[in-house]
């Protein structure tokens, strides 16, 4: 059974769109990375992961678009859809993100020092506590 031009062009159009949230999918797995989760297993994990999932959706954007029929024009699509978003969306999306991963670590340190001597007056406090009343 062949499909017609017009039908083809539909599913071709979806599945840039796919692309594009298969590439909105990956900033989770660059945020992770921009975080400090780059070791070379943590990459191999998340990169395993991350194409083991996206094998699965493009699995079922062909069954739901094209009838289980894996055709040339959807892996197009869908590689084209999410290098529209890499090379313009996330662009801005890893400026945040490291903005935010720095804010987190100065924050982070700012608090550190306090944090920790309220707790250790709060332990030395709870110490005496305890041996003065055993």
């Amino acid at each position: 059974m062949e499909i017609n031009l017009a039908s083809q062009i539909y599913v071709f159009l979806w599945a840039c769109a796919f692309g594009f949230a298969i590439g909105i999918l990956y900033e989770i797995v660059r945020f992770m990375r921009i975080a400090g989760f780059d070791s070379y297993i943590h990459t191999f994990i998340q990169d395993v992961l991350f194409i083991s999932l996206c094998a699965f959706l493009t699995f079922f954007f062909a069954v739901a678009m094209n009838g289980g029929r894996v055709r040339f024009f959807i892996l197009l699509g869908e590689t084209v859809g999410f290098f529209v978003y890499r090379f313009t969306v996330a662009r801005l999306t890893e400026k945040i993100f490291s903005l935010l991963v720095k804010l987190f670590n100065l924050l982070f340190n700012l608090l550190k020092k306090p944090t920790y001597y309220v707790f250790s007056i709060g332990k030395a406090k709870i110490y005496r506590f305890y041996i003065k009343n055993n």
